[in-house]
């Protein structure tokens, strides 16, 4: 019988800081911050990968040793103690598909999703699949009701070892880590996409099915919506009331030949109000996403995301900045910039992204189906202003409604990771 290998951090390559082996962690493999903290921070070796073939544990060891880690293959007879990224049960692989996917990608010369030949190794650096993953799932061409009892399995695992790193499932490929298995890229039985599911476009939904499914979910929620609402608009007008009483008006200003003085305070307040109404912004955001899944919303939890102003001032300034740019030249860019960040302060609040990751996955995702979303939101913008019309009184149903949409559509496209 062939050995089997273990693949052990052991720590870090001399020169690489905990914060460039977190960053560079996980953005190759797409998982949490806090995730790449607990291997890093473990005072024992960690197992990232266990029981593998001779050949599969040094793919692994050379994915991992990428990101700045010292890799050690061991025996499964040595036993290596340690924190754990595995599921304990055994890896059960469908040998012949994986041999026809090897054979199929060492004679690859152009991605089979969107013909690119800039490719290295498993992976496409254009649309980001793992080559032999996709063809795998190809190759099986089902959706399966997500690989059946397995990951129904590999789900009660995971709740009942939420505290154990090794709730992560097993892939074949070296790029696909613990959080990311290609096989949950489609919409699960709940209805839940994943974070390299949406990246490479492997969600969909119709509008229809977006508005049934929110509005379901607006009963007994809208009074809970419509509070947060309140403190956002109440935040809103003060900030306004106090720049009026203590502020010119640029306009005059600008009139009376003050140009400079008058781009001043016509910038200046926006400058203020960003870091003090989106976190509450955010947080009718995560309200949303909350939900979509059924899990409890609370309407002062609004006023919980001031840990994120910087983040969130610095993705509104750089998103603003590069749409409107985008506008600039011959403003089909800045539509399609418009809605390619759509999701970027969802991604943000809901997996504790950095902002220009954030917008960088958002992008990618949205542009695999990006007229669907876009006529989403417009049938959205056009309901909105509708509601808007008698005296406001059609926005106690629409605003509630719009925020779950917005959550429904990010739990298709990414799944729900801030609810256990």
């Amino acid at each position: 019988m062939d050995s089997k290998f273990n693949v052990v951090y052991t720590g870090l390559n001399d020169g690489v800081t905990e914060e460039e082996f977190i960053s560079s962690f996980c953005a190759k493999f797409g998982v949490s911050e806090n995730k790449a903290q607990q291997i890093v921070s473990s005072t024992s070796d960690v197992v990232v990968k266990k029981n593998l073939d001779e050949v599969k544990a040094k793919k692994y060891a050379a994915a991992f040793e990428s990101c700045g880690m010292l890799i050690q293959l061991s025996e499964i007879a040595a036993q290596t103690s340690g924190l754990s990224l595995e599921p304990m049960s055994e890896e059960s692989e469908a040998k012949s598909t994986e041999a026809v996917s090897s054979m199929a990608v060492s004679s690859m010369a152009q991605c089979p999703k969107c013909s690119s030949e800039n490719i290295q190794g498993d992976e496409c650096l254009d649309c980001g699949i793992f080559i032999s993953k996709y063809i795998e799932y190809q190759q099986k061409n089902s959706v399966q009701t997500e690989v059946d009892s397995n990951n129904e399995n590999n789900e009660s695992a995971a709740q009942n070892e939420s505290s154990d790193l090794s709730q992560d499932s097993q892939t074949d490929n070296p790029y696909a880590t613990p959080e990311a298995p290609l096989e949950r890229n489609v919409i699960s039985k709940e209805g839940q996409g994943s974070l390299e599911g949406g990246v490479n476009g492997d969600y969909d939904f119709t509008i229809g099915e977006i508005f049934g499914e929110a509005w379901e979910r607006t009963k007994g929620a809208k009074g809970t919506f419509l509070l947060a609402w309140f403190f956002y608009i109440v935040v809103a007008i003060a900030i306004n009331a106090v720049f009026s009483f203590i502020g010119p008006d640029p306009e005059i200003l600008m009139e009376q030949g003050r140009f400079s003085e008058g781009m001043i305070w016509a910038i200046g307040p926006s400058l203020i109000t960003i870091p003090v109404l989106y976190p509450i912004l955010a947080g009718i955001i995560l309200m949303g996403i909350h939900r979509s899944v059924d899990a409890d919303i609370n309407a002062t939890s609004v006023f919980g995301h001031y840990r994120l102003i910087v983040p969130l001032t610095l993705l509104t300034i750089v998103s603003g900045l590069f749409t409107m740019l985008g506008f600039m030249l011959l403003i089909l860019p800045g539509i399609y910039l418009s809605f390619a960040y759509i999701m970027s302060m969802a991604l943000m609040v809901d997996r504790d992204m950095g902002f220009w990751e954030a917008m960088g996955i958002s992008r990618k995702a949205v542009t695999k189906h990006w007229f669907k979303i876009f006529f989403l939101y417009l049938v959205l913008g056009l309901l909105l202003m509708i509601a808007s019309i008698p005296m406001l009184i059609g926005l106690i149903w629409v605003l509630p409604l719009a925020s779950i949409i917005h959550g429904v559509v990010y739990k298709y496209m990414f799944g729900v990771e801030s609810v256990e």
